[in-house]
Order: structure tokens, then C-alpha cells, then sequence
């Protein structure tokens, strides 16, 4: 496969090779690093991470994993965002609007991460707040079902449901992308498949930050990640496929976005850390989608933080991943309403 490569603001650790123009992936290394990248690092590194090693030497304890959604309420949203709670049904979802969203008509499904065991609408909603700022659509965000209670495959039917509901209550799908971080990214790329494989229309793009891509054979992590040691990663593969055979779904591998790639499905964007353990996830994501006939544009951001699009408010390189995520929403609705006015 070759790709194209472009570099501006400093380059990152790892290149592509060089690719005539019109190649389906498109690759651009972007800078990063500064005091402030830095000083979120060391933090990331003195609080979160010790309570992931600690998760990962006993996983089987009753964590509270829904306390740690209850942190996002210290976690100001911008002014002017209005968060409206719905059913689905089999779990909640969130509606965030702006002034803007009534006339756009334009819709973001978006997907959280927290590595399909926390997180949720709180934890992500100043993050989903300024998506719906930027974009001026109208975000829909299910609150999926998570482990250990439930399976992957319940939080990707209650990620289908949330697009369907979108679609049932007049969402267009050419004005529709679908985005999220981390599990939130396997999630959109999934959504995207099993919408096609359910006959639905196709959305207009999906955007993944730093996303998970092989959940139970996931790449080892990089060294000196901020967030996951080593440990986590295979605790991470045993809760899912305890889960799985609890369930009775058997020891079947859960089904990885890189092997559902196929031809169909909508531009991309995928956005990671240089820095990060999902760095080759990445990577492998946005091969395997231009593989399979995709436009892919891959933005590797140099030694930033897992996520870092939710410090927005603190990083300047996380502004300008904002900026570059609504620059491809943007476009994605653009080429959308170019191939339905050229079937009509």
C-alpha cells in the first residue's frame, strides 16, 4: 500500500513513504511536546496512571467504575451548550446543542473512550461540548453498555441503535459523522460496518481519536506511555473474554475494525500520539481502511498525551486537533452532498 505524506509544525517520530497524489491515505506528521504537553504528561503520569496499574493487579474487586464518570461534572462545558438526556433502548444517550445546531442541520454521533469500562456522558461532556461548538451539529451520545457487565458486542448494538435513532428522527445521513475516542474509535469505525452490513445509508465520515483498533490482540504499549502500563493491556484482553464466555459468546475473537474494513465506507479521519501505546493501532487502522478502498487522512501528533483533543482548553495542539476534526467534518459533508446531487 503506499500512502501519501505531508509534515507541518515540526515532524513525529515515524514517516510513511512518499506517495503519488490521489493515494487514499494521506498522512501528516504535526509538532507537539511543549511546557504545557509536558506539565499534562507528568500529572496524567503522578494520578491516573497509578490507579490503572492498581485496577490491573486485581481487576476482579469491585471497582466503581461509574465514580469515574461522575468526575466530568467538575468539568465546565462551553457557554451556550445545552445537554439533553433520551432513552435508547438499552441504555441512556445525551443531545448536545449550540445556537447553531437548530439551522445545520447536522448530526455527530459520538462514541466515548474509557476502554469499554468507564467514562461516559459526564466525564466527556466539556469534550462533546466543544465538538458541538465547532462542528455546529447536533451530538448524539449514547451512554453504552460496558464492561464487566456487558459485552462489546451490547455496547456496538447500542452504538447501531443511536444511529438509527438519529436516522428515525430525521437526521440526514449525508450531513452525519460518526466519531470517537479511544474505545469510542473502534466503536465509530464498527457502527459504520454494521450500519452497512444492517442496509442502513451510509454516514458522511467518521472520525477516531487515538483509537483502540485490536481489543483482545492489542499492540504492546509504547514505551513510556503516559496512561497504560504494560500490565493493563493483557488485563484488559482477559475481562473481555471472561465477559464473553459468561455470556455464552464463547472464545471467538471480538471482530477488530482492521479485519472489518470493506469497500463502502465513508472518508476518515484518524488522529494519535507519536507518544502513545494505540500509535500502531492507528496506523493500522488507517492502512487497513485505505486498503479496503477508503479515503483516510492520518494525523500523527508528536508526544502528546492518550486522548490529548480533550485538553483542548489547556494545549494548543489540542485546539488545532479541534479545528482539524471540524475542517474534515466539513469537508466530509461537502463531498457527501456532491455524490447525492450527482445521483439525483
Amino acid at each position: 500500500m503506499t500512502t501519501g505524506t505531508q509534515r507541518r509544525r515540526g515532524s513525529a517520530r515515524r514517516t510513511l513513504s512518499a506517495a503519488p497524489a490521489g493515494s487514499l491515505l494521506v498522512r501528516r506528521d504535526l509538532g507537539g511536546g511543549g511546557v504545557r504537553s509536558t506539565a499534562l504528561d507528568l500529572t496524567l503520569r503522578a494520578t491516573v496512571r497509578p490507579l490503572i496499574t492498581a485496577w490491573a493487579l486485581a481487576p476482579g474487586l469491585p471497582w466503581p467504575y461509574a465514580v469515574v464518570d461522575q468526575v466530568g461534572r467538575l468539568l465546565r462545558p462551553l457557554p451556550g451548550t445545552a445537554f439533553e438526556r433520551y432513552r435508547l433502548p438499552h441504555c441512556s444517550a445525551t443531545r448536545i446543542t449550540t445556537a447553531a445546531s437548530a439551522d445545520s442541520g447536522t448530526t455527530v454521533v459520538y462514541l466515548h473512550g474509557g476502554a469499554f469500562l468507564v467514562g461516559g456522558n459526564h466525564l466527556h461532556r466539556q469534550l462533546l461540548s466543544r465538538v458541538a461548538h465547532r462542528t455546529g451539529a447536533t451530538v448524539l451520545a449514547p451512554e453504552y453498555r460496558k464492561l464487566p457487565r456487558h459485552t462489546i458486542t451490547d455496547a456496538l448494538e447500542d452504538a447501531l441503535d443511536a444511529y438509527r435513532h438519529a436516522l428515525a428522527h430525521g437526521a440526514d445521513p449525508d450531513r452525519t459523522v460518526l466519531m470517537g475516542d479511544s474505545a469510542g474509535g473502534f466503536l465509530a469505525v464498527m457502527l459504520a460496518v454494521a450500519a452497512q452490513r444492517a442496509g442502513l445509508p451510509r454516514p458522511a465520515g467518521i472520525v477516531a481519536m487515538s483509537p483502540l483498533v485490536d481489543f483482545l490482540a492489542p499492540e504492546l504499549p509504547y514505551p513510556g506511555c503516559t496512561l497504560f502500563p504494560r500490565s493493563a493491556i493483557g488485563r484488559f484482553q482477559q475481562v473481555a473474554a471472561r465477559v464473553n464466555r459468561r455470556k455464552g459468546l464463547g472464545d471467538d475473537p471480538i471482530e477488530s475494525p482492521t479485519h472489518a474494513a470493506r469497500r463502502g465506507l465513508p472518508p476518515t479521519l484518524v488522529q494519535v500520539s507519536s507518544a502513545e501505546s494505540l500509535y500502531a493501532d492507528g496506523v493500522r487502522l488507517a492502512e487497513a481502511l485505505a486498503d479496503a478502498g477508503t479515503a483516510v487522512e492520518l494525523e500523527v501528533w508528536d508526544k502528546q498525551v492518550h486522548v490529548f483533543q480533550a485538553a483542548a482548553g489547556l494545549l494548543k495542539e489540542a485546539g488545532e486537533a479541534l479545528e482539524s476534526i471540524g475542517g474534515f467534518v466539513e469537508r466530509a459533508f461537502a463531498a457527501a452532498d456532491g455524490v447525492a446531487a450527482d445521483i439525483a
